[in-house]
């Protein structure tokens, strides 16, 4: 599909002073390396919807549940969005388990970013960065995506049995 959204992203000029730039996302997706589909985040606070949609390959506009429910305000956004990913996955006959350690295989991987309070969530694989749904947006003069270098947590979706 090649829909272009825009949103503006806040930034730093070269003196430190912020400065709004205007991103682009001219594609909502990419063809991996392996053939899988990966899915852009469409805004600044949907990288869950967009790791879930390429971890399990569930078309983007099929995870309504998982459009995060607005800015930040302090934990509550957050827990809406972690109880919706937790009511999904049951319905799918699977639970959100969360890890420590990075197990083999893929999971979603939950990164710090440089605001307070808030994480980036990329989609890992053997422990590797594998997609990271930020990496689409275009933006004048360069990226202002920060480096996934660490995890906080990791998040697998297991059958309900296990």
């Amino acid at each position: 599909m090649n829909t272009t959204i825009t949103t503006e992203v806040q930034s730093f000029d070269e003196a430190g002073q912020e400065i709004t730039l205007t991103a682009t996302l001219p594609h909502l997706t990419t063809q991996l390396p392996d053939g899988r589909i990966g899915y852009f985040q469409r805004c600044e606070l949907d990288c869950l919807r967009a790791a879930v949609a390429t971890l399990t390959q569930t078309p983007y506009d099929d995870l309504e549940a998982l459009e995060h429910p607005g800015p930040p305000i302090g934990d509550v956004s957050g827990e809406r969005l972690t109880g919706a990913f937790h009511e999904w996955a049951f319905e799918r006959g699977e639970r959100v388990r969360f890890h420590r350690e990075t197990p083999s295989g893929f999971a979603i991987g939950i990164a710090p970013t440089p605001v307070p309070r808030m994480n980036h969530t990329v989609v890992i694989r053997d422990g590797r960065l594998y997609f990271n749904p930020a990496s689409g947006w275009k933006v004048p003069g360069g990226g202002v995506n920060s480096p996934v270098n660490r995890l906080n947590y990791v998040i697998t979706l297991e059958p309900k049995g296990n």
